[in-house]
């Protein structure tokens, strides 16, 4: 399914997706890198407004009775202030009109810069999940929270919101047994941006459906290229890296010899982050 127009160019727009040159990468924390990286909360309406709000998630996360009114109540004055937020919260909510549940769920941290505002768009209790398993139930309007005990909701249907899916390791991790702790059932998520990993297949597996406004695959990087945002250049190590991260890091560096010498100069997270790539299992050819 091809993207939306709309929400792709905010996604550049926000620097939520960025593509680097040809001859350069972004690193990742598992110690390997790529030629883009994600930051789906930017779509809150720019960085600084992500950040903002992910400071104010933290700092509520050690008072979760009081998180829903203070974060839900930013993001519902959010999606009627900036038309990208409102819009992406609006494409959310469209998707979600074939779909059959009860409450909506989203997992600290990121994922409450979708699910509190969907909740409330769509005048539904929200379930927020703790790192530590705990949820908190919130009733529409944020206007009383409190903790769920086992069970509680056993025969309600949830739907999980996440900002984005790469292998699932969340959902397998915490957001599930949270949600069978307190006897929810979920057979349908949706995520802003899936990003092809695997994660889609293993919810299947889990008799779960992942829907997502965004796919990160071929036909996206041809409507990104198509509406210039990014080149030909760009376009081709996205294609290469989609088909095999493997082989794109080894024909990077092939093409590039002394990029692991440079970035090792940079500074010491980036040399921390060279040292670990080297200790893969990656054998360069």
């Amino acid at each position: 399914m091809q993207a939306q127009p709309q929400i792709l160019r905010y996604l550049f727009e926000t620097q939520a997706f960025r593509v680097s040159p040809a001859d350069q990468a972004f690193w990742y924390t598992s110690g390997k890198f790529g030629p883009y990286y994600v930051n789906t909360h930017f779509l809150f309406g720019s960085e600084d407004e992500a950040k903002q709000l992910l400071a104010s998630i933290d700092y509520s996360l050690n008072y979760p009775l009081g998180l829903a009114r203070m974060i839900g109540v930013a993001c519902d004055r959010q999606a009627h202030l900036n038309p990208c937020y409102r819009d992406t919260i609006d494409s959310l909510a469209a998707a979600t009109e074939s779909l059959d549940f009860d409450l909506i769920s989203g997992g600290a941290r990121r994922d409450f810069f979708f699910s509190f505002a969907l909740a409330e768009k769509l005048g539904l209790e929200h379930l927020a999940i703790l790192k530590d398993g705990s949820v908190y139930y919130s009733s529409p309007g944020f206007k009383s929270s409190r903790e769920l005990k086992q069970d509680e909701l056993a025969g309600k249907k949830v739907l999980h919101v996440a900002d984005l899916v790469t292998s699932a390791s969340s959902y397998f991790r915490s957001w599930l047994p949270a949600l069978d702790y307190v006897g929810a059932n979920i057979t349908d998520s949706l995520c802003v941006v899936d990003r092809h990993q695997g994660g889609k297949e293993l919810l299947a597996e889990q008799a779960i459906n992942l829907h997502s406004l965004l796919t990160l695959s071929p036909d996206f990087f041809d409507q990104a290229e198509a509406l210039g945002q990014i080149d030909s250049g760009q376009k081709a190590q996205l294609l290469r890296f989609f088909t095999d991260p493997d082989h794109y890091m080894q024909a990077f560096l092939q093409d590039h010899p002394g990029f692991l010498e440079a970035e090792a100069q940079k500074d010491a997270k980036t040399a921390e982050r060279v040292a670990r790539f080297k200790e893969l299992d990656l054998k360069i050819d």
